[in-house]
């Protein structure tokens, strides 16, 4: 029997007000999508970080929550990488480009953030499945949106209306920028509609597969299917293949995956059928699917990111052990203008700037919260969810942003939180026996 989770610290209007930030920043993260939106020239998403960090600095100070060993160590390791390779390498190495690693490394601070809010979740453990399901009826808004999008583009309205109308919505306050959207007409007819929100809709599909929610997965699974992105179809295979092979045996199939791959391609085939019936497509949907899945070695694209692999190297030859930080690039191969430290192969781009050092410090940290719980309540989905995250990230710029460490630590703290008997049900009260003792 699950034990009484203890009396909340927090409480009165500093426990609404703390409430309310954190629903205000979780969704801002899931439907801001590349965070351009601004108050008066001021970052909405930014802002947010920023305030909700230092209201939880706050309401430790006034004993709202507890620190522990672990959430101190996690703290200054967060401090002393961001101050390293944020700072003193850059100013070292290239001091020109200060603002560049200042702007790259600054999705690190939501780490702090993230070791805050898991220290207050344990001495107030309604705060986190309050936050889940903001974070999930968010997700599920942007799906529909997603699909909203792509059936008005595909069978409506004029797709360049549609793409301004985007592109203007997520620089709302701010349109001097341009927000990296695919809401367009692909060269093969498909009318792709994508933006970083996208990758959120994989760990969505996993959760709802999980929880038996049909009409979730269904929506999950479609959003994915406009996306148009072969990586995050291959990734949610991937982890619903793993949450099945991980998932505990127990009296009763605990996660019922075995037909669910064969759905989601089944619902990409009939999504591509009902496009070319219509007619709307250039070319065949069902072909241009076929050929956007067998192409995944040898298109434009594909090319484009084996083509960053020599150059990255050759950076990295150049300062092997620290690095060259955050905001570095390699001169001969110039991603982007506006941001030419960003690359779609994450991990040989973490190398170059991170060094085989700071690599090191990384995979330690992650192997140490990886390993942290064991045992027969393992949340397989939980880990499907970091894998499948993860290996998108291999080859598309997901992972060093608010967005995707936003989830990855999101992920983390639902591994951690999460309730022994591993249900996902939001419908009843959560409770978390002896949280403390696995810190």
């Amino acid at each position: 029997m699950a034990m009484a989770p203890p009396a909340e610290r927090d409480g009165g209007w500093s426990r609404a007000a703390t409430r309310l930030l954190l629903l205000a920043l979780t969704m801002e993260l899931v439907l801001g999508g590349p965070g351009f939106w601004q108050i008066a020239g001021i970052s909405i998403r930014r802002t947010l970080v920023a305030t909700v960090t230092l209201w939880l600095i706050a309401s430790y100070a006034l004993d709202r929550f507890r620190l522990q060993s672990g959430h101190l160590w996690l703290l200054i390791w967060t401090a002393l990488f961001m101050v390293v390779w944020t700072l003193l390498i850059p100013v070292i190495v290239a001091p020109h480009r200060i603002g560049d690693a200042v702007q790259e490394g600054f999705p690190v601070a939501v780490v702090f953030l993230a070791v805050l809010l898991h220290a207050y979740c344990l001495d107030n453990p309604s705060a986190w499945p309050l936050i889940k399901r903001a974070a999930v009826g968010s997700l599920l808004m942007a799906a529909v949106l997603a699909i909203a999008l792509w059936v008005a583009g595909t069978y409506a309205i004029d797709p360049l209306v549609i793409g301004a109308g985007a592109a203007a919505f997520f620089t709302w306050g701010n349109s001097d920028l341009q927000p990296s959207l695919y809401i367009q007409r692909m060269p093969d007819g498909f009318f792709r509609v994508m933006w970083i929100t996208s990758v959120l809709f994989v760990p969505g599909l996993i959760y709802c597969i999980r929880a038996r929610r049909v009409f979730g997965a269904l929506l999950f699974s479609m959003a994915l299917f406009v996306s148009y992105t072969r990586g995050l179809w291959l990734t949610a295979l991937i982890g619903i293949v793993i949450a099945r092979l991980l998932a505990p045996r127990e009296g009763r199939p605990a996660v019922r995956l075995r037909a669910a791959p064969v759905a989601f391609v089944g619902l990409v085939l009939v999504a591509a059928a009902v496009l070319d019936l219509q007619g709307h497509s250039e070319v065949s949907a069902l072909h241009s699917v076929a050929e956007r899945i067998t192409g995944a070695l040898s298109d434009q694209s594909a090319d484009e990111r084996l083509g960053q692999a020599g150059p990255l190297v050759d950076a990295w030859q150049s300062s092997p052990l620290l690095g060259a930080g955050w905001g570095s690039s390699a001169p001969a191969s110039n991603r982007s203008d506006v941001a030419p430290y960003l690359y779609e192969l994450t991990y040989l781009a973490m190398l170059m700037k991170l060094g085989v050092v700071g690599v090191v410090l990384v995979l330690c940290l992650f192997l140490v919260l990886l390993l942290r719980r064991s045992g027969r309540h393992r949340p397989a989905h939980v880990d499907a969810c970091i894998v499948a995250f993860l290996a998108a990230c291999a080859s598309n710029p997901y992972l060093l942003n608010l967005v995707g460490l936003g989830l990855l630590c999101f992920l983390f703290i639902e591994r951690d939180l999460i309730p022994f008997e591993a249900s996902f049900d939001h419908t009843r009260p959560t409770t978390y026996p002896s949280m403390r003792a696995h810190l």
